[in-house]
């Protein structure tokens, strides 16, 4: 599976009523590359292979954890991360951070708006807590896939008895503003 296989197969049309034995397809195959794991690829990519999800996990759930980061890319422009929510999140919002969302098991709901009221700083372009204004919910379920922008405050909330399971990938957008806490000197 890991590797794409092409066939080609060319039948000939024989005579109809044709006593000869039946020819045989002629095949084209595209050479096959033996895979690699990604540590030995020339180019890096980000890797995250099942076992550390299924560990990381394991002790989200033993711990009663919401989640934990699975891997955090050599070059800092991505995160990978675990959430597994039976309660609903804080609204927070990341200046210079995309989160795209892979929903593995149960139900949720995104709320999104264009900004927040009461949020409190965390660090230079992170906001925590707060209320959106003018929100929108987005319904999420096993299979769905979202992006939320960089600067969009969200809250994650689960829907139902399971537990909500997802994957947040984090990609650095380093040209975006930089949100700050305001000046509290005047």
């Amino acid at each position: 599976a890991a590797s794409a296989l092409c066939l080609a197969v060319l039948l000939a049309d024989a005579p109809a009523g044709a006593q000869s034995a039946p020819a045989k397809p002629a095949v084209a195959t595209a050479p096959m590359r033996r895979p690699v794991r990604a540590e030995a690829l020339p180019t890096k990519v980000d890797y995250v292979p099942q076992g550390r999800y299924d560990d990381l996990r394991n002790w989200v759930i033993r711990s009663k954890a919401e989640g934990g980061t699975l891997f955090n890319s050599p070059d800092g422009q991505t995160n990978y991360m675990m959430e597994r929510r039976t309660t609903p999140s804080d609204v927070e919002e990341h200046s210079r951070w995309d989160d795209v969302i892979i929903v593995r098991s149960g139900a949720g709901t995104v709320e999104v708006g264009p900004r927040t009221k009461g949020a409190r700083f965390m660090a230079a372009g992170e906001l925590r807590g707060g209320k959106i204004m003018a929100p929108s919910t987005l319904e999420l379920r096993p299979g769905d896939i979202t992006r939320i922008p960089a600067g969009i405050p969200h809250a994650f909330t689960p829907v139902g008895s399971e537990p909500w399971e997802f994957l947040i990938i984090k990609v650095r957008r380093p040209n975006k503003p930089l949100k700050r806490p305001p000046d509290t000197t005047k």
